[in-house]
């Protein structure tokens, strides 16, 4: 009886394994169909449970299928969009994938899926900065220097703007930190200093 017990219960848990382990293969298989909304709840399913949450392959593909959802113009993922920080959800996604690779295997995909980031979150917070959205510029341009730190440049670009952001939408620290970015690249010129000092 015991040894029946024992073999139901070691069943169990390998179902749970691979149930769990078939969520992140239902992600990419959603994903390479381009539904990357039915995508992302598989991927959300496996990073939430035990014997997924500390794989950097669930956290990698995660972060690709945040990435596609990020940078479609497609009107039919709007609705999935309205609200979500994508570009916080892909940061947080390539975090733990640097955190789980012990082996260094997704380093170089990480830096060819972070470049394309890395443009689109200049892009959202020039388009926010125009429209006016201070904080939602703030938050890109903070996410293109997160970016740019993955992928080893210097975002020069998201620290002046970001720091200009900051300063039209009354977050001083903000603008402070992003200027003292500036002056410690040398980045900005007088006008860093000036704004940082004045």
């Amino acid at each position: 009886m015991k040894n029946k017990l024992l073999l139901v219960a070691v069943l169990f848990a390998s179902t749970a394994t691979f149930a769990q382990k078939k969520n992140v293969t239902s992600a990419i298989m959603s994903m390479r169909k381009g539904k990357y909304v039915k995508a992302a709840e598989y991927i959300n399913k496996a990073v939430k449970h035990e014997k997924t949450k500390e794989s950097a392959k669930t956290w990698y593909n995660r972060a690709k299928i945040y990435a596609s959802l990020a940078t479609s113009k497609d009107e039919k993922f709007d609705e999935f969009k309205k609200g979500k920080d994508l570009i916080g959800e892909v940061m947080l996604s390539f975090e733990n994938t640097k955190k789980f690779d012990k082996k260094g295997k997704f380093k170089s995909d990480v830096a060819r899926l972070a470049a394309p980031m890395y443009n689109n979150a200049l892009d959202m917070g020039i388009n926010a900065y125009n429209a006016k959205e201070y904080d939602k510029a703030l938050k890109a341009f903070t996410a293109s220097q997160k970016v740019a730190n993955l992928i080893g440049i210097t975002d020069s670009i998201g620290a002046f703007n970001g720091a200009l952001a900051a300063q039209n939408s009354g977050n001083t620290e903000a603008a402070i930190a992003n200027y003292k970015r500036c002056v410690e690249i040398g980045y900005g010129g007088a006008n860093s200093y000036l704004n940082l000092y004045g």
